[in-house]
């Protein structure tokens, strides 16, 4: 359970704290309040895509559906790709 809360700090300072100049503590505990908002409402490979708030919340990861969403999302992006013509690279 430590090396997961010790995880979750890590992800807070490394992707929201160390990019934002905080002048006083008042901004720094508003910015954290939003930071782990986002982190918790945020879909995490480590459990098959759900959100913290989910897997607290009782639901339970499946590798299969994940593997499904990934799969998915990854045809979609080739297919926007394609129509936008963004790249000379060909899928």
């Amino acid at each position: 359970m430590i090396s997961g809360v010790e995880a979750a700090n890590k992800q807070i300072k490394y992707h929201f704290l160390y990019h934002k100049e905080l002048l006083n503590s008042e901004q720094l505990e508003n910015y954290l309040h939003m930071s782990v908002a986002d982190y918790n409402n945020r879909p995490h490979d480590a459990i098959n895509g759900l959100t913290p708030i989910e897997v607290l919340n009782g639901k339970l990861p499946s590798h299969v559906s994940f593997a499904i969403q990934i799969a998915e999302a990854k045809s979609g992006r080739i297919l926007e790709n394609r129509a936008r013509k963004c790249c000379s690279s060909s899928f």
